[in-house]
């Protein structure tokens, strides 16, 4: 039987939840069972078994992490256990990926526990935040920066957003 656990920031819901439902159904209509670990937007229509990583007050203090200290995606240390918890006990065959940005997931903490899980990993790439130091769409400042090393982010200001530092280097070498 196929198990798959996917991670996404919303569950049956904009265009990427919808991506990760749809996947689910074609792996439950096959006899296989389906999870999905989303951070926020919440749609109770799901086939599949939903997850809720982390909490609003979670979410609300990786936010004020990123804008005090350009940390998205290295807060929620707490939530990101407890989904590894929750993943070991579930023992999928595959984790897919979709997007892991959204201020609900240190993506250092769980591709540290990919190491060592031996499940193979999918991930699809809906935007660039995941090669980038820190944007989703490079495209929109003209900005190609990431393809040497990302520094000065021209859009620091923008989701998601940094008030006071710019760690786009450093996070683009991680």
């Amino acid at each position: 039987m196929n198990k798959i656990i996917q991670i996404n920031v919303t569950a049956n819901w904009g265009s990427t939840g919808r991506i990760a439902e749809e996947i689910g159904q074609m792996i439950i209509d096959d006899g296989g069972e389906s999870y999905i670990a989303y951070g926020r937007q919440l749609c109770i229509n799901s086939a599949s078994e939903l997850i809720r990583i982390g909490t609003d007050w979670d979410i609300k203090l990786h936010v004020l992490e990123s804008r005090l200290f350009d940390k998205h995606g290295l807060a929620s240390n707490r939530s990101t256990h407890i989904l590894i918890e929750k993943i070991k006990r579930i023992n999928p065959d595959i984790i897919h990926l979709h997007n892991i940005h959204g201020y609900y997931l240190n993506y250092k903490i769980l591709f540290n526990y990919f190491i060592d899980a031996n499940i193979p990993v999918v991930w699809a790439l809906h935007d660039c935040w995941a090669f980038t130091g820190h944007c989703s769409y490079f495209s929109f400042a003209k900005c190609e920066r990431w393809k040497s090393g990302c520094y000065n982010c021209p859009q620091k200001r923008t989701y998601p957003s940094s008030i006071f530092l710019d760690r786009s280097q450093k996070k683009l070498l991680r």
